[in-house]
């Protein structure tokens, strides 16, 4: 039992920085998107070699922001799994455990609705991009 009460704060401290690097890869991936020009839009275009560029940039930033979700997602359980341990009273940690509750509440009270208002602008760029696609093909035929 000793041995156990000596690893549980590596453990804690383990879990800490995995959650440190997981926030930091999903406020990366928003970076990402940041960067990331809109895709031009593809009304009118008439080469069908840019649209299909248009439809996988568009498919490119929907993985991203689909990865940015599920990073926050895992960070999100990570502080529940710290409760959850506090709760057992394995470790004392809430001292720590509420401001870095409230941080990543609130981090992700931003940047989830954020990440949502891209998306939905990304599968509409997406969507634009396939009916130009479907559009040049008939008039190929």
């Amino acid at each position: 039992m000793d041995k156990f009460a000596i690893e549980l704060p590596r453990f804690v401290i383990a879990l800490s920085l995995v959650l440190a690097v997981l926030a930091l890869a999903a406020l990366l991936c928003g970076l990402v998107l940041l960067r990331r020009a809109a895709a031009p839009s593809v009304d009118g275009e008439t080469d069908i070699s840019s649209v299909y560029d248009s439809l996988h940039g568009a498919e490119s930033r929907l993985k991203t922001a689909e990865l940015a979700r599920g990073l926050m997602g895992l960070v999100c359980s990570g502080v529940v799994l710290f409760w959850m341990v506090e709760g057992l009273k394995l470790v004392n940690i809430l001292a720590l455990l509420i401001p870095g509750t409230l941080v990543v509440a609130v981090a992700a009270g931003i940047y989830l609705p954020w990440l949502a208002s891209r998306e939905r602008r990304i599968r509409g760029q997406r969507s634009a991009a396939l009916r130009r696609l479907e559009e040049l093909k008939r008039q190929m035929t």
